[in-house]
């Protein structure tokens, strides 16, 4: 049998920090103490995004058998959004592939102990992705009022003078 390991961050900040490279090493020794064989698909993206580089190669060759099962370290690597999980939900039932959670086998379509994991992980996912994006705008607001530029990148409607932010007035009126 031959597995995708499919490995996510979000940012390129986590890549650094090598979760990544701590994915795709669980991710093999799974396939390797199985006997299985393997593909590794990376992407630097959000859990909320369907359309992913390494994913969507991943798919397709799920689609055209030549992978027959998906490896993840966790549900949240593949979503963090209720549509992502629908889209994910039909590519199992169209492939028929295993799926590999937590190096458990899952059956996110027929086994309801599985399913509602799945389900229960994505309220969970779908939370803490709000919690986050709720931090960031805290943040943000907190730099700004320091007149600092939040990570290195002047948000839309304002601009930078004399190395402080101040509101771009051209800008501030379209937003």
């Amino acid at each position: 049998m031959k597995i995708g390991i499919y490995c996510r961050v979000s940012t390129i900040n986590q890549v650094e920090k090598s979760s990544l490279t701590t994915q795709k090493k669980m991710g093999i020794e799974f396939c390797e103490r199985k006997g299985f064989k393997y593909e590794v698909f990376n992407d630097v993206i959000s859990g909320t995004k369907i359309n992913r580089i390494e994913l969507g190669k991943l798919v397709e060759k799920l689609y055209n058998k030549e992978l027959e099962g998906i490896w993840l370290y966790n549900w949240d690597r593949l979503q963090r959004e209720k549509r992502v999980m629908i889209y994910f939900e039909d590519i199992l039932e169209d492939t028929k592939c295993k799926l590999f959670v937590d190096n458990i086998e899952r059956d996110i379509i027929n086994n309801e102990s599985d399913r509602m994991d799945y389900e229960f992980r994505g309220v969970m996912n779908n939370l803490e992705l709000r919690n986050i994006r709720r931090r960031m705008s805290v943040g943000l607001k907190h730099k700004l009022s320091k007149d600092e530029v939040f990570l290195g990148v002047i948000p839309v409607g304002y601009k930078k003078v004399n190395g402080k932010l101040v509101v771009d007035e051209m800008e501030g009126k379209l937003i």
